[in-house]
């Protein structure tokens, strides 16, 4: 098993989780499973930077900021 590495960041403020597996898949599996668990408390998992890193520190999955569009 591997140390993965799941956090996000929104407004300055960053939250990290471990998750343990044995490939980049199955970390990107887990790691939905916690994103799914924690966005609607959490918004920094809700609308801000969602980054996984494997246990070299390469990012191998990444969802940018949420955007939110101006009504004109």
């Amino acid at each position: 098993m591997k140390i993965y590495v799941l956090s996000a960041t929104f407004d300055k403020m960053t939250t990290t989780q471990a998750i343990n597996a044995r490939d980049d898949f199955s970390a990107k599996v887990l790691a939905v499973h916690k994103i799914n668990a924690n966005h609607i408390s959490d918004k920094r998992y809700a609308k801000g930077e969602v980054v996984l890193k494997d246990p070299d520190g390469k990012i191998v999955w990444q969802l940018p900021v949420e955007v939110e569009l101006k009504k004109k």
